[in-house]
């Protein structure tokens, strides 16, 4: 959320002011991501791309609308500092937000390489 260090007490404040709590939250420059790709994965699975892409926009999903919708608005969020220390300190929300635009391209998500390496109890 634009001017906001962290976005559960901008939301709250506006609850008081009166939103009822369905999105897209009225008169607020925002962007959200969410916590796992899988969430929007889901939905195009089960009921297509379009309505994939509808919610994404109902939600202000940072990734669609950066990398597909290419929003100056969103643009300049994401680059603020309160995007760069919010929930993109989850991997699964930095994956979401890196790869998410994809779900709405159809384009195919690779799992990098995380570069694991297992030790057993005495180290080897």
């Amino acid at each position: 959320m634009a001017d906001e260090r962290t976005s559960s007490s901008a939301l709250d404040r506006a609850r008081d002011a009166g939103w009822d709590g369905v999105f897209p939250v009225p008169d607020t420059d925002y962007v959200s991501v969410p916590g796992e790709i899988t969430f929007y994965e889901q939905i195009a699975g089960a009921l297509g791309v379009e309505v994939a892409t509808e919610v994404a926009t109902v939600l202000r999903d940072a990734s669609y609308l950066v990398n597909v919708v290419d929003d100056a608005d969103a643009k300049a969020l994401v680059d603020s500092e309160g995007f760069g220390s919010s929930l993109q300190r989850e991997r699964s929300s930095m994956k979401a937000f890196i790869d998410g635009w994809r779900v709405f391209e159809e384009q195919a998500i690779a799992v990098q390489n995380l570069g694991f390496r297992f030790e057993n109890a005495v180290g080897n």
